[in-house]
């Protein structure tokens, strides 16, 4: 039987974290669904650009470097993106 690896794994489940993150985080600055979609799907290139650069620690058991990294992406991932929702809605 097939099994994806470890890599595959774990930059897929961030990858829904995150998206869930950046939606709830843009919703509440008052983005339109068009602007969650667009923000979602960019975190989502963003996040997987970082995963490849850092695909050691990614690919690796799940660790305390993995868990820093992972949070301070989302962190700088969300806070980009709510930047971007009130850039589109101040023009």
């Amino acid at each position: 039987m097939w099994w994806p690896s470890e890599f595959a794994f774990h930059v897929t489940a961030y990858m829904g974290l995150l998206g869930y993150f950046v939606a709830k985080e843009t919703r509440r600055v008052g983005a339109k669904l068009s602007q969650i979609f667009m923000c979602v799907l960019a975190g989502s290139v963003l996040h997987l650009g970082i995963a490849l650069a850092f695909r050691q620690t990614y690919a690796g058991h799940l660790s305390l470097g993995l868990f820093g990294l992972a949070l301070l992406e989302f962190f700088v991932i969300v806070q980009l993106m709510v930047q971007v929702v009130r850039h589109l809605k101040s023009k």
